[in-house]
């Protein structure tokens, strides 16, 4: 049997080809939807349906993943993933971008993820020890981030090339190797609650659930640490929401994807420092306070400064504090879980945390509207000022909007973020 770190390793160059090719994608998917259709509501329908249907069936993943093999599930999904791309390469192939067939696939492949990423966050702490957690979670999403410098701007760069078609095509491929590796190179045995015998119901699904919940609402700093999350989720997925129309209608698909790989950097640059600055100088609940204040600093620079470095480099930091936080984040909540409950409390907190994502998304176009609406206001001199005077009255809609999430992050940090130090 292959050893643990071989098998860990293994999972990393496909979780790194994964990556790259749902980046690539979806970096192709949102030009195509939001030139054809110049709407921000139609772009963030594209985010909607790609996330919402995932974070709703997560609960459920989670129960799955700890009664049956996760080995078995991961492989199931790397396979069901392959026939969706498929399905996205023949409706690129046909010429004509149908919303209703890419929010079908976009749904599908939400659902599926649920199931592997469940899945595969359970299964960790069986491929490396306990005392290297941090790092594996900083390997994994270094790895992740790295794809995501790579992809906007070899996606911009294959777009005019071999069209969107051509993008799919390469991800088939990436799917397919993925998949030979981990059944062909992949030998673990991962944990079960149970027999994988067990017929589950109805009765049985919800038991286990409601088990997760009250596991969780034992503890007043997990419940704070949820709450804390799903406000500065809500303004991470607004920023995501916003930050493609914002570069298309200000500077084009070249700085569109310069600025995704450079914001990619700053999720590199925050897996590399995190488990440094956790061993080093701070604590896990210290790392989600000051990630929380350094979010809002990088909003701030984003909505006052308009050159488009000054937008680049805040939205960096955005990033950058988010996955110092994601990490901290993950091994606090992996540590005081027990193996058997593992799946189904990463499932719930993705659940919790992930529901302000669709009130993000489907918001976002009103939010910008009613910015745009008092912009209309201001650049009539009714408000005799200049500050948020635009040339194009939808950019300083956005920032605007950026602006008002910047206060919003602050203020939920100074107040929710938990003080006590915790020693692990």
């Amino acid at each position: 049997m292959k050893s643990t770190s071989t098998n860990f390793n293994v999972f990393l160059v496909c979780q790194a080809i994964l990556q790259l090719g749902l980046s690539m994608s979806s970096f192709a998917i949102g030009i195509s939807v939001f030139k054809e259709f110049n709407k921000i509501q139609d772009f963030s329908m594209v985010l909607l349906f790609s996330e919402v249907p995932g974070i709703f069936i997560s609960v459920f993943a989670g129960n799955i993943a700890d009664r049956h093999s996760k080995i078995k599930i991961i492989k199931i999904s790397y396979f069901l993933s392959l026939i969706i791309c498929f399905g996205f390469l023949v409706l690129s192939v046909s010429g004509s971008l149908d919303l209703k067939i890419c929010y079908l696939l976009l749904a599908l492949g939400s659902l599926v993820r649920a199931f592997e990423m469940s899945a595969f966050n359970a299964l960790i702490p069986d491929l490396v020890p306990e005392s290297n957690l941090e790092r594996a979670f900083g390997k994994i999403q270094t790895l992740e981030y790295g794809s995501m410098v790579v992809a906007p701007l070899l996606a911009a760069t294959l777009y005019s090339m071999i069209s969107l078609s051509g993008i799919f095509a390469l991800e088939c491929f990436g799917l397919f190797v993925s998949l030979c590796l981990v059944v062909f190179f992949v030998k673990v045995k991962s944990t079960e609650a149970v027999s994988n015998q067990f017929k589950m119901s109805v009765k049985s699904e919800i038991s286990d659930i409601l088990e997760a919940v009250r596991f969780v609402k034992k503890s007043a700093f997990l419940l704070k640490l949820l709450f804390l999350t799903l406000v500065l989720n809500f303004a991470s997925s607004l920023v995501m929401a916003l930050m493609t129309p914002l570069f298309l209608t200000s500077s084009g698909e070249k700085t569109l994807s310069f600025a995704n790989s450079f914001c990619a950097g700053g999720l590199i640059l925050g897996a590399l420092i995190a488990p440094y600055v956790k061993e080093k100088y701070l604590n896990h609940a210290q790392i989600l306070y000051f990630g929380g204040i350094f979010g809002a600093v990088g909003l701030i620079f984003a909505s006052l400064f308009r050159s488009v470095a000054s937008e680049i480099f805040g939205i960096s930091l955005v990033y950058l504090s988010s996955a110092a936080m994601s990490i901290s984040l993950q091994t606090l909540w992996t540590k005081f879980t027990p193996n058997e409950m593992r799946g189904r409390v990463y499932s719930l907190r993705r659940v919790v945390v992930w529901s302000c994502v669709p009130i993000a998304y489907l918001n976002a176009n009103s939010m910008v509207n009613f910015f745009h609406s008092i912009l209309e206001i201001h650049n009539t001199r009714a408000i005799n000022a200049d500050f948020f005077v635009f040339e194009n009255t939808q950019e300083g809609a956005i920032k605007a909007v950026f602006l008002f999430l910047a206060m919003a992050r602050f203020l939920a940090t100074v107040f929710i973020s938990p003080k006590q130090s915790l020693a692990n």
